[in-house]
């Protein structure tokens, strides 16, 4: 019985962590949680799911293409560029203008304020905050 105890905490420990190692949390610039990605999944932070990103086409809550990420350009959902982002984690706006810095996995406005912080979240989905869903504003 002793063994069947340790057995179950061991696979609660382990599906926890296993659970938890796909969330990727979004945290504000005073490290509050305002969402999380959980696959190609964005919650808000009461866990309401408000968007997709999937294969570079990225959803609204009920599945309606908001716009498109692809080879580092933001497209809308008519396919026109709305900003880019480098490799280095440069934001820039359609007219090649910074908006902001993914660094690190802090993100940052354009004049290097702190605006958030997005935990092993992938850049691609970390640039979709700042084009597509309002959680850091």
């Amino acid at each position: 019985m002793k063994t069947l105890k340790i057995s179950a905490m061991t696979l609660l420990m382990t599906l926890t962590f296993v659970l938890s190692a796909k969330s990727q949390t979004v945290y504000n610039n005073t490290n509050n949680t305002v969402g999380y990605i959980r696959n190609e999944t964005i919650y808000n932070k009461t866990n309401n799911t408000i968007g997709h990103i999937r294969n570079g086409t990225v959803y609204n809550s009920t599945n309606n293409t908001m716009g498109y990420i692809k080879d580092g350009t933001i497209y809308n959902s008519t396919h026109n560029t709305i900003g880019y982002y480098s490799s280095d984690g440069t934001v820039y706006n359609s007219t090649h203008n910074t908006i902001g810095y993914v660094k690190n996995e802090t993100i940052y406005n354009s004049t290097h304020n702190t605006i958030g912080y997005a935990r092993g979240v992938p850049l691609e989905k970390a640039v979709s905050l700042f084009f597509f869903f309002n959680l850091l504003k």
